[in-house]
């Protein structure tokens, strides 16, 4: 991105500084790209594999109050009754074609 074109070469400096961040306050040596996932679906939905579950914002917990909880367990009506869960409410991306990602994100920075 450092030798690609203007706007390239800035969204790489944000880039390696929030790679050093993310190196500095949780000791891992790769940056999440959130908001490309987060519009992956719009571009290629086959980019993420989906599954179903049922989301709710966890408002009691002691240790998870106001952590968003997917309850990924494949509950019958019954299992969803004992244990006060309702049925899926929400497709949630839980791996992604990192390789076939991470190129179109670079392909579309580097257009610019």
């Amino acid at each position: 991105l450092r030798a690609g074109p203007k706007v390239a070469r800035h969204i790489g400096e944000l880039l390696a500084f929030y790679l050093a961040a993310q190196q500095e306050r949780q000791r891992i040596d790769i940056a999440s790209l959130h908001d490309a996932c987060a519009i992956a679906p719009y571009v290629d939905d086959a980019l993420l594999t989906w599954h179903p579950c049922n989301v709710q914002v966890e408002l009691h917990g002691s240790m998870t109050r106001g952590m968003t909880v997917c309850d990924m367990r494949p509950l019958t009506e019954e299992g969803q009754r004992l244990r006060g869960v309702g049925p899926a409410n929400a497709r949630v991306a839980v791996a992604a074609d990192a390789p076939r990602l991470v190129a179109g994100v670079m392909e579309t920075i580097l257009s610019y």
